[in-house]
């Protein structure tokens, strides 16, 4: 059994509890698995889970414990880990709702039975939900089809000549085919060291390259032929909750020395706070997001959200999940939005907010290639994150927000750590010529998949592996801030979104402008 010691630090909200230390994006490896029909794979109306000692009553700060076990479609036990599980506790009625993740991931044991946690935070009727997310059949063919199928995504670039004839190329951080060197375009930027290439219809120049999209289909095909009919099968269980013989429970305030702490009391969220992922879940009550180790303000009045902007430039730079809380700002602030660039638009930008009064000036922009957008968008108006930040003026206080995830699920990991290596270290030449700029990365967070492509392209799964990538190269320098979007997603009541719903972004901007320092 995969093991793990208690910490001698505080539980940050339980004082009478020890913080426990969790394997957190510890499962293990995947290895290959051979199985022959739907039979072999994980069931999710056959896995069950069951709670650790269960109670007719509990109290506040006690620990809640789940066992699951993986059983396949002949009920028969799963004898190796592999499965990737989501839990969570809610509480919903007409007058209150609350929810919380586990503490720390889930623990797999390596033999086909798991374990999760959970620090009860709230009192009243709570339920439990389980969810298998990808089966351990469907995460080896994830692993395989990320190390044998690359390039797994078609992007083209669009050609365009003096008289405006134009053909499409095929084009990616890499040639799907060995070509002669007048057959493509080498478009590697010279100063991130980030490549990408596009084959060259013939009668055109690497210099008539102007636009780029995706395309969607070619992507869902290529996927369905680089995997076998059982092993799409796996992926049919994805994202689906499993039965257990509890359903809910009861929470009761206990003793003093039971007593979860208070936000109020806990210290303010700052940058230097970021340093790792808290062993205990943050959780949602009211639909306010309640940080495990540090208090965070509520900023839920326009006044004050300006006051906190006044005099400072924001750049939000990145995928269209950062690009959700610009937009936030653009409705919340009113301020006056302009398109830059030659053919500017909403989804890759850039696009401007101001407020002249309060000298505000907003910019989004998406990160360079790749991007998954099925429509034309123009290479001229792009610019990779790590030249955006370069360009930052020495003077003035500017606010940079980083999410860089949503896009790169299906790009080789070393392709991924080098994007944001580049990143952290342009954030920090800013922070070193500036000591009036504050740099921060939000997380990725879970999103929806409805087909099989969505699944073999961009899955929480990878998702989730790139987390573990991105936080291990942001965390080596505590002068960079750190919006967990990864837990709030997992604790949400709402279903996934890859631009969450309900009340993700206010509580978005709250942890914004508490790492600003403003109150």
């Amino acid at each position: 059994m995969r093991s793990f010691s208690d910490q001698s630090n505080q539980h940050s909200l339980c004082p009478g509890r020890t913080a426990r230390k969790f394997p957190h994006f510890a499962y293990p490896s995947v290895h290959p698995i051979n199985w022959t029909n739907h039979m072999d794979i994980t069931n999710n109306t056959l896995t069950t889970f069951e709670l650790i000692n269960p109670k007719e009553t509990y109290f506040i700060c006690d620990e809640l414990e789940l066992h699951i076990y993986a059983r396949n479609g002949r009920n028969e036990s799963k004898q190796y880990g592999g499965d990737l599980f989501r839990a969570k506790i809610f509480t919903t009625n007409s007058t209150y709702s609350a929810s919380s993740s586990t503490d720390g991931e889930i623990v797999d044991n390596g033999n086909g039975t798991y374990n999760a946690y959970f620090t009860l935070k709230w009192t009243g009727v709570i339920s439990i939900s389980v969810s298998l997310i990808y089966s351990s059949e469907a995460t080896y063919v994830l692993d395989r089809i990320r190390t044998e199928n690359q390039p797994r995504i078609v992007y083209f670039g669009a050609f365009e000549s003096e008289n405006k004839t134009q053909k499409e190329g095929f084009c990616n951080i890499q040639l799907r085919r060995p070509m002669k060197e007048n057959e493509f375009c080498d478009f590697t930027d010279e100063t991130t060291g980030s490549p990408w290439f596009c084959e060259k219809p013939v009668g055109f120049g690497c210099s008539d390259w102007k636009k780029h999209r995706i395309d969607g289909n070619k992507c869902e095909k290529q996927a369905i032929q680089v995997t076998n009919a059982t092993e799409r099968e796996a992926f049919k269980v994805s994202k689906t909750q499993l039965t257990g013989p509890v359903k809910t429970l009861t929470v009761i305030q206990g003793n003093a020395t039971q007593a979860l702490v208070s936000t109020d009391d806990l210290p303010v969220c700052t940058l230097g706070y970021n340093s790792k992922r808290p062993e205990i879940a943050g959780y949602y009550d009211q639909g306010n997001w309640f940080s495990p180790t540090c208090r965070v303000h509520r900023f839920r009045d326009v006044a004050q959200i300006k006051k906190c902007f006044s005099n400072r430039q924001l750049f939000f730079l990145g995928d269209s999940s950062i690009r959700q809380l610009h937009e936030y700002y653009l409705k919340t602030l009113k301020l006056s939005m302009s398109f830059l660039g030659e053919k500017g638009t909403g989804y890759t930008g850039p696009v401007s907010g101001k407020d002249l009064k309060n000298n505000i000036t907003t910019l989004f922009a998406f990160h360079k290639y790749p991007i998954g957008k099925t429509t034309w968008t123009c290479d001229r108006d792009l610019e990779y994150i790590a030249t955006r930040i370069g360009k930052i003026a020495s003077s003035g206080s500017p606010v940079v927000v980083v999410s860089v995830w949503a896009h790169f699920e299906s790009t080789p990991p070393l392709f991924y750590e080098k994007r944001v290596r580049g990143i952290v270290a342009a954030m920090g030449r800013l922070l070193d010529r500036n000591k009036r700029a504050v740099v921060l990365f939000k997380s990725g967070n879970t999103r929806q998949h409805t087909t099989f492509g969505q699944h073999a392209c961009c899955s929480d799964w990878y998702a989730r592996g790139n987390e573990e990538r991105m936080r291990k190269i942001i965390f080596q320098d505590s002068r960079i801030g750190f919006i967990d979007a990864w837990d709030m997603t997992h604790a949400q009541l709402q279903a996934d979104n890859a631009h969450p719903t309900g009340s993700h972004i206010v509580n978005m901007n709250d942890k914004l402008l508490t790492l600003l320092g403003c109150s």
